[in-house]
């Protein structure tokens, strides 16, 4: 394996563990967990976060840091439509990006932005090893 994309895993689970962090802080300090709907989806943000975290530092594959890209994806869509639906995501309306909001986005993003650098190469690599010589 490639010493930048073991390096790109590593990123990746220290970004995870971001993620989750944010995500377990507003879910226990910030009452998120009596929020209907947001609450557990919140908790089953930190639990797929630390999941994929330690998949990701144990197995780099490839396949588990798109798996670890799509879910950020996902994490993110989720925010972004609850700060711009008029009415929020299931029925829950984030007023403005907060601090812990900020810090939520950059890594999800960064690990999206990982998740895609290493699946290009990897796709890359590929095609490049069935070409004819």
């Amino acid at each position: 394996m490639p010493w930048t994309q073991r390096a790109a895993a590593w990123a990746t689970s220290a970004l995870l563990l971001a993620v989750g962090a944010v995500h377990l802080d507003l879910y226990l300090a910030s009452g998120y967990r009596f929020i209907p709907t947001i609450g557990w989806l919140f908790l089953v943000t930190v639990v797929v976060a630390a999941a994929l975290a330690a998949l990701v530092a144990v197995r780099p594959a490839a396949a588990a840091l798109v798996a670890a890209g799509m879910f950020c994806a996902g994490v993110l869509g989720g925010y972004v439509l609850s700060l711009a639906l008029p009415h929020g995501i299931f029925a829950f309306k984030e007023p403005s990006v907060s601090a812990a909001g900020w810090v939520a986005i950059a890594a999800e993003a960064g690990v999206i932005v990982l998740a895609a650098t290493v699946a290009v190469r990897a796709g890359l690599r590929a095609w490049s090893d069935r070409r004819p010589s």
